[in-house]
C-alpha cells in the first residue's frame, strides 16, 4: 500500500521577512529586550542577509526534528553580551505580517 503522506517541502521563497517588518511584530508582541539567559539589555544581533549584498531580510534556518522530513524554520538573534542565541518561529512572524502590512500598525 502507497503511503499518501504529504512530505513537507521548504521553500526559503515562503519565509522573506524583511527586517523591517521582523522589527515590527517583536515591539507587537512585546518581546522582552533582557536576554533570558544573562539578564542583560545590551543588544541582540539579528541574523540578516543571506546574500552579502543584501541585509533587508532576514536569515531564515530549516531546524530539521531528528527523524523524518519536518522541520521548524526560524528566525535567529543573538544576544550581545552573552551569545546567547534566540529563535522565533518564521512561521509566526509571516502570518502576522501577512494580518498587519507596513504602514497599517
Amino acid at each position: 500500500m502507497e503511503n499518501k503522506t504529504s512530505v513537507p517541502t521548504f521553500r526559503a521563497s515562503d519565509f522573506l521577512i524583511k527586517v523591517g517588518d521582523f522589527i515590527r511584530y517583536l515591539e507587537a508582541v512585546g518581546m522582552r529586550l533582557e536576554c533570558s539567559q544573562c539578564g542583560k539589555d545590551e543588544g541582540w544581533s539579528l541574523d540578516a542577509g543571506n546574500d552579502a549584498n543584501d541585509v533587508t531580510e532576514v536569515s531564515i534556518y530549516k531546524m530539521p526534528f531528528s527523524e523524518g522530513l519536518a522541520f521548524r524554520p526560524v528566525c535567529a538573534m543573538t544576544c550581545n553580551h552573552c551569545g546567547f542565541v534566540r529563535q522565533v518561529s518564521a512561521r509566526k512572524v509571516v502570518a502576522w505580517v501577512k494580518d498587519n502590512p507596513s504602514g497599517l500598525l
